[in-house]
């Protein structure tokens, strides 16, 4: 009797040893492929644009473009050092009805009528944060309706972030 006890025992004990075995062998392998292959997270930054004076604005006007840095998240992938940042007008439309009825211009072919020099600014989160631009739109700008575009871009990926507004310029 005593003799089944005791091979039953050791059987159990073989068992639990080789399952404990596996179970660090499993945690060894896993321990080396995180090492091999980080789950590293990328944490960047990206702008939106701030315009004063706010609309209605005139023709010749002076407009102050600031771009203030915002947290644009945490990613697999690194992000592009820098993008480009742009300030767009496009119209003029007829009526705010019309302007506000195209909030992506720039795909639908609208009319590009103004456009600050493109700004390349740092993804990183301890850049500096950029000063204002001053910005004159046309003298030659035909009251109207616009619709404003700030867009932070990340060039030839395609990937970004736009604000889109409705602006009127007055005589």
């Amino acid at each position: 009797m005593w003799t089944s006890i005791r091979s039953r025992m050791g059987s159990a004990l073989t068992v639990v040893a080789v399952l404990l075995t596996m179970t660090l062998v499993v945690a060894a392998i896993l321990f080396a492929v995180q090492r091999v292959f980080p789950a590293q997270m990328h944490r960047f930054q990206s702008y939106q644009l701030e315009v004063s004076p706010s609309a209605p604005w005139h023709p010749g006007q002076s407009l102050s473009l600031v771009w203030v840095p915002t947290d644009a998240g945490i990613g697999p992938d690194a992000p592009p050092h820098s993008l480009t940042c742009q300030f767009l007008l496009y119209g003029p439309y007829a009526t705010q009805a019309d302007a506000q009825a195209d909030q992506s211009p720039q795909e639908d072919g609208g009319t590009l009528t103004a456009s600050a020099p493109p700004l390349a600014l740092s993804t990183d989160l301890t850049a500096a944060p950029p000063s204002a631009v001053a910005y004159a739109l046309p003298a030659s700008l035909a009251p109207g309706y616009y619709v404003a575009v700030g867009s932070a871009g990340w060039g030839d990926t395609g990937g970004g972030f736009s604000s889109v507004w409705v602006a009127q310029v007055v005589a």
